[in-house]
């Protein structure tokens, strides 16, 4: 895995390449900034030098602090609600998983001249020693593709599986579980793997009621899938209003 790694790093840090760097402007809607952030001490390994063209500070004025600080008030919070949901994608899929993952979002932050611009930040994770180290990113000015709105959450599988559409940040929404108190114990139940007639078995009732409650649950959660459902549980923080307890 660490050669792996190694080569990513290459590629992606190689900017004496003409052609690679066309082919990127060319698939990016806007300038852009490629860099690779160490998890574990929140530095910066790499970073481009296009960061002085977004931002108009050089690569060696650029720090994790303040680049932090430059974001927009409005934003932080939900910058570290997403934090939140990306490490609980983490926890409860493990880092084999959460490497199939492009995690993109966007937020405001202010430039050197006290302008704000809107940066999209997509990045893949990259797993060392059966841990996640690493993120290989890159940020693209989208100011004039989204003016307005708030910052939104997309985590989409790269293998062509089951991914995450604007995962709703709002603060009303959060940790807010949509199900009823039935719905919940069936999701609970679908999350463990279980059948329709095991779930009706358990809680003493018709498999018809079971697919009739499990119809709102996928709806309500706008998933296609239990495994879906499990992953988004757990990102939104539904998980914890599953009172239900098996009967040994």
């Amino acid at each position: 895995m660490k050669n792996n790694s190694q080569k990513i790093r290459k590629i992606w840090t190689d900017t004496f390449d003409p052609f690679f760097e066309r082919v990127l402007s060319f698939c990016l809607p806007g300038k852009h900034c490629k860099y690779i952030l160490n998890i574990k001490n929140m530095e910066y390994e790499w970073m481009s030098n296009d960061i002085e063209a977004m931002l108009g500070y050089s690569r060696n004025e650029i720090n994790t602090s303040l680049l932090l600080s430059l974001i927009h008030p409005q934003d932080q919070p939900i910058l570290s609600i997403i934090e939140n949901k990306i490490r609980a994608l983490s926890e409860a899929t493990g880092a084999d998983r959460l490497i199939c993952y492009k995690v993109c979002y966007d937020f405001r932050i202010k430039n050197k001249n006290g302008h704000y611009i809107r940066i999209l930040n997509q990045l893949i994770q990259m797993k060392e020693d059966n841990n996640i180290y690493k993120r290989l990113g890159i940020y693209i000015d989208i100011s004039h593709i989204k003016k307005n709105g708030e910052p939104s959450l997309s985590l989409i599988n790269i293998n062509g599986e089951d991914s995450f559409i604007d995962i709703p940040l709002d603060m009303d929404y959060l940790d807010t579980c949509p199900f009823t108190k039935r719905e919940k114990e069936i999701a609970f139940l679908i999350i463990q793997g279980y059948t329709n007639k095991e779930i009706a078995d358990t809680l003493y009732i018709f498999v018809d009621t079971v697919k009739n409650h499990k119809k709102h649950i996928f709806t309500k959660s706008k998933c296609y899938s239990s495994l879906q459902l499990a992953q988004m549980c757990t990102v939104l923080g539904w998980t914890k209003h599953f009172t239900f307890k098996l009967k040994k």
